[in-house]
C-alpha cells in the first residue's frame, strides 16, 4: 500500500507535464496537435511506465539498501535491520530530482504558451486562457510540492 501512495507523487508530476505540453501543442503548435492527439495515450503509457518503473527499482532498492543482517545472542537466530534514515534520504533525493525536472520542463513550456496566448489575445480579443490558468495554477502546485 505505501508503495501506492508513494508511487501517486511520480503519477502527479507526470500528468502535470503531459496537461502542460498538451495545452503547449495546442496553442502553439497546432499542426502537431493532431499527432499528438493520436499519440497521447500511447506516451502517457510510456511516461507512466517510466516513472512506475524507476518508483519500483527505487522502492525494491530500499529493502537492500543499509540492510544487513545482526546476531541476537538471546533468540539465537539472525534478524534484518535497515537504516531507515539512509532509505528516506534516498527516496527524497529522487523525488526532489524528478519533481525539479517536471517544474523545469512545465515552466518552459508555460513561458512559452502564455507570451503565445498574449500575442493572440491582442489579435483576437475571443481568445480563452482558462486552460492555461489550470495549468499555471497546477504548475504553482508542484512547485510548492517540490519546495516542501
Amino acid at each position: 500500500q505505501k508503495f501506492l501512495v508513494d508511487y501517486v507523487y511520480y503519477a502527479q508530476n507526470s500528468v502535470t507535464v503531459l496537461m502542460t505540453f498538451d495545452r503547449f501543442l495546442a496553442v502553439c503548435h497546432t499542426r502537431e496537435f493532431e499527432n499528438w492527439q493520436r499519440w497521447v495515450p500511447l506516451y502517457a503509457l510510456l511516461m507512466f511506465s517510466a516513472t512506475f518503473s524507476l518508483h519500483f527499482l527505487l522502492y525494491f532498492d530500499k529493502a537492500n539498501v543499509g540492510s544487513r543482517f545482526v546476531y541476537n545472542s538471546i533468540l539465537d537466530c539472525y534478524s534484518l535491520s535497515t537504516n531507515s534514515y539512509q532509505i528516506h534520504n534516498k527516496s527524497i533525493l529522487w523525488q526532489a530530482t524528478v519533481g525539479t525536472i517536471c517544474l523545469l520542463v512545465c515552466a518552459g513550456l508555460n513561458v512559452r504558451t502564455l507570451i503565445r496566448l498574449r500575442r493572440l489575445y491582442v489579435a483576437n480579443k475571443r481568445i480563452e486562457i482558462s486552460f492555461l490558468a489550470i495549468s499555471l495554477f497546477t504548475f504553482l502546485a508542484q512547485t510548492a510540492n517540490v519546495i516542501v
